[in-house]
């Protein structure tokens, strides 16, 4: 629960390994709900972290975070308008950049394998590609020129 009495509308899930500790997530927070942690991460950063409730889901600290896998934020769905729907319990929301969506929808497809060149402007999707578990990936890049 938030502060103010007022459910929670999100959640954010850190991945510290992931955090460079740059505070960009922390400074566009709206609620301020993000702070740097006081330990160490493996890099020797003090990642961020969620402080626990408060979070409006707004997805504001993910889509600023550099870091592809840093940020997780679920975003609650609104209770059902529906009468039949009554009691029925929603999935919450994912949000998620472009390219990382490409990769989501290729592997729930069904795609193994990803060909690619490095240095390109959709690097992202190999970064992304890379951050699944090894049994539903294999990437493949090109040599350079």
């Amino acid at each position: 629960m938030a502060t103010d009495g007022k459910p929670d509308r999100g959640k954010v899930e850190m991945n510290a390994e992931e955090c460079k500790g740059c505070g960009l997530c922390i400074e566009a927070c709206p609620p301020k709900v993000l702070r740097l942690a006081d330990h160490l991460n493996h890099y020797g950063y003090h990642p961020a972290e969620y402080l626990g409730a408060g979070c409006t889901g707004c997805g504001i600290c993910f889509f600023v975070c550099p870091e592809p896998g840093g940020i997780t934020v679920l975003r609650l769905v609104c209770s059902p308008r529906l009468p039949e729907d009554a009691g029925r319990q929603a999935m919450p929301k994912q949000l998620c950049k472009g390219n990382e969506a490409i990769v989501k929808a290729a592997v729930l497809a069904g795609c193994r394998a990803y060909y690619g060149y490095p240095i390109t402007p959709a690097s992202e999707i190999a970064e992304a590609a890379a951050l699944l578990p090894a049994a539903s990936r294999r990437r493949v890049l090109t040599g350079r020129e």
